[in-house]
């Protein structure tokens, strides 16, 4: 509660120009990101809608995939880098979801399941903690 009342308080003193920017932002964003985590478990975490969270699920295959989509629709649809028209912008994060989606669940889903259902051998497993009984080095 105070963390975010905090945030609020340096986003009005940097509207009302009493504390600039680079004094303000960096703050405030601290303080939201510390009241979102503070509230996590609540009823009513606006992290909690499951849009989100399966955005949050997906992300990794966006981070793994939006670099070389941007480079392929630049080539394909992009004529002047510095003037991307936002209809064209529009169309880039449309292809990142679905390229996401894609990824996650045609790739990365599949991937973690065999991952986890392959038995490793005892001597790996040991490496990882697994299999040695406690006390005994």
């Amino acid at each position: 509660m105070i963390s975010g009342m905090t945030g609020i308080a340096l986003l009005l003193c940097w509207m009302t120009r009493l504390v600039p920017e680079t004094l303000a932002i960096p703050p405030a964003f601290a303080a939201f990101l510390l009241a979102l985590a503070l509230t996590s478990d609540r009823r009513g975490n606006p992290l909690e809608i499951a849009p989100l969270h399966y955005l949050g699920e997906i992300s990794y295959a966006t981070y793994l995939g939006h670099f070389m989509l941007f480079i392929v629709f630049k080539l394909a649809f992009v004529e002047d880098a510095r003037a991307i028209p936002p209809l064209l912008v529009a169309l880039y994060l449309a292809l990142v979801l679905g390229s996401s989606v894609a990824l996650y669940h045609l790739i990365e889903r599949p991937a973690q399941r065999w991952v986890n259902g392959v038995k490793l051998p005892s001597r790996l497993r040991e490496g990882l903690g697994e299999g040695v009984s406690p006390g005994v080095t």
